[in-house]
């Protein structure tokens, strides 16, 4: 057979490209026979097929899986959409490594595993979230990072951990900077971290994140935020460095060059061939998708390993949502940063009291109110929900608020008791909903953010649990009385006031005297004798310090 006369590029073209790709492969595999140590890897490209990306692991000596998932289906232009991580326009060039205050730590000091979603069994970072189709991978790395951080400069772990808002940064703060906007990415400056320092992110609660720019939603720039000190670069491709800022600060933010092996990730460690940083300033390597960093594993003693990289696609994208990457692949150490938060640890306190008269002022005489909820209104509406933060008054009626974090403007807030009303015009004149809004500032202590409510109905009764003894002396404070319950003095039986499901009956028939006060002297003497069944009293009338039983008739 003779092949002088042929025209090899027609040939080639007439080919298919998985065709061209296949003879490109077997080449390789022919010359190189297997994976030879110095041997240049075969790149990875975007929108290559399942099939291509397998033949290339293959040729390269790599171990990882992919596999089909809901981005690997996208058209070529979703994709492109979703991974907009881009160069500024105008490179501002944030973030001076030589600013931060990190400290990179010796050989000895750094383990060789680090996870924080385990550490002494409690995780500093919540669970996987999903970006969805919109090009905010940005405000997903930063929140990543910033809750990790938050969470361990503050103790918060497993259900604790902060949830903030990608929808804030996304869809509020675009409109302060150049850097990113909305769903159409950002740049490689960083301004999202920027803005996390200049201005803070709300909570999720306060802005739930759909993958649809709805601009800013009414309420949540007024909404609690966490804002943090600063943030600052690591020098690009220091892996120690790296490490270091991972323990000593919290989770990172990193970028990096997605391809369709990227994309298609399913298990293993991770590994290309876009390892160095060869760029002016080197933290501008080709990147197009930003991620976080959780922790890392070392494999070997000379320094090979792999970051535990967390994604915003889901927990169905690779494994449960997390990625195992090598040290330098897919630029993923040329451009990470750490957040530094400093806490405010201000104070909120006040008080909770029946109000009698209904006046919205506590006279004398108005008992405090013990076991009411007083929780931090995140979202709004006037009712806890899980997740907003919560004290109960104690038996003078009192609660606090005590290392508050988060500045802007706390809502504070009283769960509703059935039959009880709230009284006006306290807080506020004509207002129909007794909430206060606490603007917080750094270790701001706000106290007598009280609340009044009067008795559930026009009555209070009183019942007798179980048969009285011979002769009772039952003495407690006025507040004991009012609608809470209260035990006695030792060997007393124990006494409630408050309305009843069931009938309040007295077992035997008893003498009751009742020492109350319509002075606050409580020199006066109201009750009855030779009662059988139930006892009421008209509610506001008297404050009761003693009740005297005599036993059984």
């Amino acid at each position: 057979m003779k092949f002088d006369n042929v025209n090899w590029e027609n040939v080639f073209m007439m080919c298919n490209r998985k065709l061209v790709m296949s003879v490109f492969i077997l080449l390789a595999l022919f010359f190189f026979s297997g994976v030879v140590v110095g041997a240049e890897k075969i790149p990875f490209l975007q929108n290559e097929t399942i099939s291509e990306i397998r033949d290339k692991i293959t040729a390269n000596g790599y171990s990882f899986t992919v596999s089909e998932n809901w981005v690997t289906r996208l058209s070529v232009e979703e994709r492109r959409k979703l991974l907009s991580r881009h160069v500024p326009l105008v490179p501002r060039r944030l973030g001076r490594v030589d600013d931060g205050p990190l400290v990179v730590r010796s050989v000895t000091e750094i383990p060789a595993s680090f996870d924080w979603r385990d550490v002494a069994g409690h995780s500093y970072i919540g669970p996987i979230r999903d970006q969805g189709s919109c090009g905010s991978c940005y405000a997903f790395g930063a929140c990543a990072a910033a809750e990790g951080v938050y969470n361990y400069a503050m103790g918060k772990y497993d259900d604790e951990c902060l949830d903030l808002s990608e929808a804030f940064l996304a869809f509020c703060l675009d409109q302060y900077y150049d850097g990113f906007d909305g769903c159409r990415g950002a740049s490689y400056d960083y301004e999202e971290l920027q803005a996390l320092v200049d201005l803070g992110v709300c909570l999720e609660a306060s802005y739930p994140y759909s993958a649809v720019d709805e601009g800013c939603v009414d309420g949540s720039e007024d909404a609690l935020r966490a804002k943090y000190a600063g943030w600052y670069r690591i020098p690009c491709g220091d892996i120690m460095a790296i490490k270091s800022a991972l323990m000593t600060y919290g989770v990172l933010d990193v970028a990096v060059q997605a391809t369709s092996a990227f994309v298609a990730y399913e298990s293993g460690v991770f590994v290309d061939s876009t390892t160095e940083c060869g760029y002016d300033p080197c933290y501008y390597a080709v990147t197009n998708h930003a991620v976080a960093l959780v922790g890392w594993e070392d494999t070997s003693l000379d320094g090979d390993g792999y970051w535990i990289l967390r994604n915003s696609w889901g927990s169905d994208w690779g494994e449960n949502g997390y990625m195992k990457i090598a040290y330098r692949s897919a630029h993923v150490a040329c451009a990470a940063c750490y957040m530094v938060y400093s806490p405010l640890l201000g104070s909120i306190s006040g008080a909770k009291w029946n109000d009698y008269d209904g006046d919205g002022v506590w006279n004398t005489g108005e008992p405090g109110l013990a076991g009411w909820k007083i929780f931090i209104d995140i979202n709004f509406n006037n009712q806890w929900g899980a997740g907003e933060i919560y004290a109960l008054t104690d038996a003078n009626g009192e609660y606090s608020f005590t290392g508050l974090d988060l500045i802007g403007n706390y809502v504070i807030a009283e769960e509703q008791q059935d039959g009880w009303s709230q009284t006006f015009p306290f807080p506020d004149p004509g207002a129909t909903e007794a909430v206060h809004t606490v603007d917080l500032g750094v270790g701001d202590v706000v106290t007598d953010i009280n609340f009044a409510n009067q008795g559930p109905s026009a009555s209070v009764t009183v019942k007798v649990v179980g048969t009285p003894s011979e002769y009772c002396d039952f003495i407690q404070d006025a507040y004991d009385f009012v609608g809470n319950g209260g035990g006695g003095d030792p060997g007393v039986i124990q006494m409630q006031i408050g309305n009843f499901v069931e009938s309040p009956v007295f077992d035997e028939p008893v003498n009751i005297s009742l020492h109350g006060g319509f002075d606050s002297d409580f020199s006066e003497q109201v009750g009855v004798t030779n009662l059988f069944g139930s006892l009421t009293v008209a509610a506001g009338s008297v404050t009761f310090e003693r009740i005297v039983i005599q036993g059984a008739l």
